[in-house]
């Protein structure tokens, strides 16, 4: 109750013109300006004024790059026969592949929510066929990704920073 009666007094105090505003930030916070650390919070300087930053930096928001089909040599298996799936579907099953390794995977929850999710983003026809996540292959998708991680650890820092610079 307290805090609130100051701030009212403080807002009141300030159309009036009776409390001097802060000058506002020039970009950097004080503490950088001023030590040459990592910048870390846990090193800042504490302000006085109770101030704990001056200044929100961002990028901008994050756009995720469009699905990119699998290569023709990954496929799907269902009940051990080869499926072409849509690009909706395949995107989707691309997901629960990659996290074959992932706990979750093996909880029955979460496979139960996943493939009725899965279903509304396929086919008629693929609807037709899929009935049961247990006999669904995932393995030669969730190999692909793994080869691909691998050779990307495999990249140089400077080849690294090339493919992120492409993107």
């Amino acid at each position: 109750m307290r805090v609130v009666r100051l701030l009212r007094l403080r807002a009141a105090l300030t159309l009036l013109g009776e409390v001097p505003r802060r000058p506002a930030s020039r970009g950097v916070p004080d503490s950088r300006r001023t030590q040459k650390g990592s910048g870390a919070r846990w090193e800042e300087e504490k302000h006085e004024d109770g101030v704990k930053w001056r200044q929100l930096e961002h990028k901008g928001p994050y756009f995720a790059p469009p699905y990119e089909p699998l290569p023709d040599g990954v496929r799907f298996f269902y009940d051990g026969k080869p499926v072409r799936l849509s690009v909706v579907a395949e995107e989707v099953a691309t997901f629960y592949g990659r996290m074959l390794d992932h706990e979750y995977t093996t909880k029955e929850v979460f496979r139960k929510n996943f493939f009725n999710d899965w279903r509304k983003e396929m086919t008629v026809e693929e609807r037709e066929v899929i009935k049961s996540l247990d006999k669904c292959d995932f393995t030669e998708i969730h190999r692909y990704f793994v080869d691909k991680a691998a050779a990307r650890k495999v990249l140089t820092r400077e080849e690294k920073q090339m493919v992120t610079e492409k993107k």
